[in-house]
């Protein structure tokens, strides 16, 4: 299986027609780590019988009662590309698997005068925490928004701005 086949398969291939539901809790923050917004989501993905075709649903609930949905179709024929799926909604970045649910989205190019984002996703059994990082035109950090996920139910309460307690070392390689 070619790299780019392999990207496809770590991403989707645990999706079925039955589809799986990420409950999630989504907090902005700006760059002083002051929350500017706060709201419940679900990722919904499903794929078709084949696997070529998977559809994404987004389902937004805000505090101020309104609700949004926004559907996107990832299809493999187009989006899976050597440099990662590119999604629908975000087509200036490109999903990439690194194999054992490490997953990031990234944008594909880092140009002066435009937003550059990535989100990284971290996965403990039926818990998901995704950070994502947007920063400006200027190159100047606009937000960061972690998100808390559980497999079908929403968490108690959203993931905290800092890390208070790690256990073992932890080290940084570049």
């Amino acid at each position: 299986m070619n790299l780019q086949e392999k990207n496809w398969e770590n991403l989707f291939g645990h999706i079925t027609t039955e589809g799986i539901s990420w409950h999630g809790i989504w907090t902005m923050y700006s760059p002083d780590k002051e929350i500017i917004t706060s709201f419940k989501a679900v990722r919904r993905f499903q794929a078709n019988e084949d696997k070529t075709v998977i559809t994404h649903i987004n389902k937004y609930s805000y505090s101020d009662g309104r609700e949004e949905e926004k559907i996107w179709h990832i299809e493999k024929q187009t989006c899976n590309q050597p440099d990662g799926i590119i999604h629908p909604g975000l087509l200036s970045t490109r999903a990439v698997s690194f194999g054992e649910d490490k997953n990031a989205v990234v944008s594909k190019k880092l140009e002066a005068g435009k937003k550059f984002a990535g989100e990284l996703f971290f996965r403990y059994q039926d818990w998901r925490t995704s950070v994502v990082t947007m920063y400006a035109e200027s190159g100047d950090l606009q937000r960061i928004t972690i998100i808390r996920e559980h497999l079908n139910s929403f968490p108690n309460r959203p993931a905290k701005a800092e890390i208070e307690k790690l256990s073992r070392k932890w080290s940084g390689r570049k």
